[in-house]
């Protein structure tokens, strides 16, 4: 994720880059075999809830 958020270091102020963002953590979340994307998105929606208010 650090690559990511190197690449697109104004996520907080783009939409389009922070959609890319949320993307790459959906991707590191969701493992094979996994069906509970409730769970995926309620996380990652959390976790960028979390990094805009410090990051």
């Amino acid at each position: 994720m650090r690559e990511v958020f190197d690449k697109y270091p104004n996520w907080k102020w783009s939409e389009a880059q922070e959609r890319v963002i949320r993307n790459e953590l959906y991707k590191v979340l969701i493992s094979p075999g996994k069906k509970e994307s409730k769970t995926v998105s309620d996380q990652a929606k959390n976790i960028m809830k979390i990094l805009s208010r410090k990051v």
